[in-house]
């Protein structure tokens, strides 16, 4: 689904609910800056639409051992950012859901959507649930 560019109507309603007034000349501006930015997303979301899953594993290791470093807990934690980190700054619809074990610990494979389709991916997730016990994978 391609974003469209705001209307200048759209763009002083959005203003006046964060208690800001914008005059003519900025509302041009704004639509001047957006215009182009929002033709290259929507080149881009295209080309993802059409490109095949990734299949990147990866692995948090374990976690950090109790009374470790600051620095070493707050290291883990951010391990796995990279997985979720694209769909984040794209506003992709996006769900974890868990598919197997290895040694003894939960994998998941991740579900990202359309954009504004997060339907699609709650429907997958819930078929996936239903079809076997992922603890059996």
């Amino acid at each position: 689904m391609a974003v469209q560019v705001p209307t200048p109507d759209q763009l002083r309603d959005a203003a006046d609910e964060m208690g800001l007034s914008l005059t003519d000349q900025d509302v041009e501006s704004f639509i001047n800056i957006l215009r182009p930015s929002i033709g290259a997303y929507n080149a881009v979301d295209l080309m993802a639409d059409n490109l095949p899953p990734v299949r990147y594993p990866r692995s948090p290791g374990r976690q950090p051992s109790e009374g470790a470093a600051r620095e070493e807990v707050i290291e883990k934690a951010l391990n796995m950012i990279s997985n979720t980190a694209p769909f984040d700054i794209t506003h992709h619809p996006a769900m974890a859901i868990p598919c197997g074990l290895s040694d003894g610990l939960p994998v998941s494979v991740m579900l990202i959507g359309r954009h504004f389709d997060e339907p699609a991916i709650y429907r997958a997730a819930h078929a996936f649930e239903q079809s076997a016990d992922w603890t059996a994978m």
